[in-house]
């Protein structure tokens, strides 16, 4: 791995999600994590901010991750988890999304879908969405369990509400939970791979054509280059690679790349 750059705002001192623009070149998307405001924060690849963008119609209770997919009509869309729940008392959480903005815009206008699990509260950290069908997939927050993994289909946002589907368990291994909980996960702009991260480490899975993302990260993962991290929660695709970044002011942006894709 290779340090990209750090974050130049000092307000950023607790990044949780990461997300890199497919429309827009050079840009991305990051947030805070519990107690900040709705707000996602536009940066550069080298971390100085281009723009911070308040949503209106949201809140902010544990925001967990971030992510980039389809939504209604042409182009991209931002997806935000307020999924975190480490007490696991919360009776619903809510996933946001809103049409990508540029980065000077202001303010935007999301969408909410309140969310709940089968088994009742549930805390999660870990959000990515499927370029293929515009499905939100989760990921659940274990300490050396087997994530559960769950599905919000694309149809549920017409709604408002809904209960995930419980789609199978992270297959990630004895090594991969020894690493810590899952803490971040993203696809590729074609939806051919998919990332997941934890405290200690990174995974990564080739999708064969045709099958359910639940499905692929149910098989055994391939390790990937790992930061060095002690607090990061955040990790996106981004060129031919991929990019994580920790908590803290200054925080070093990390880039690995992906050999043979």
């Amino acid at each position: 791995m290779e340090a990209a750059g750090e974050l130049g705002p000092a307000e950023l001192d607790e990044v949780s999600g990461i997300a890199a623009s497919r429309s827009a070149d050079g840009v991305l998307w990051v947030h805070e994590d519990s107690g900040a405001a709705p707000q996602v924060w536009a940066l550069d690849p080298e971390g100085s901010l281009l723009g911070i963008v308040t949503l209106e119609g949201a809140e902010a209770v544990d925001w967990e991750d971030i992510a980039i997919g389809p939504g209604p009509g042409d182009g991209d869309w931002i997806y935000v988890a307020d999924t975190g729940d480490n007490t696991e008392t919360r009776p619903a959480a809510v996933l946001y999304r809103f049409p990508e903005p540029e980065p000077s815009a202001g303010s935007a206008t999301a969408e909410a879908l309140r969310l709940a699990y089968p088994e009742g509260p549930t805390d999660v950290e870990a959000l990515l969405v499927d370029p293929q069908t515009g499905d939100a997939v989760l990921i659940a927050k274990r300490l050396l369990a087997a994530p559960e993994i769950y599905r919000v289909p694309a149809a549920a946002w017409d709604g408002g509400e809904t209960v995930a589907e419980r789609a199978g368990e992270l297959g990630l291994g004895l090594a991969g939970l020894a690493g810590g909980p899952v803490t971040a996960a993203d696809a590729s702009p074609d939806g051919m791979l998919l990332a997941v991260r934890t405290y200690g480490g990174v995974w990564v899975w080739r999708r064969d054509p045709g099958t359910e993302v639940a499905a692929a990260l149910q098989e055994p993962p391939c390790p990937a280059p790992a930061p060095p991290e002690i607090q990061g929660e955040a990790l996106a695709f981004a060129g031919d690679g991929y990019l994580t970044v920790a908590e803290g002011i200054g925080a070093t942006l990390w880039r690995a790349t992906i050999s043979d894709r």
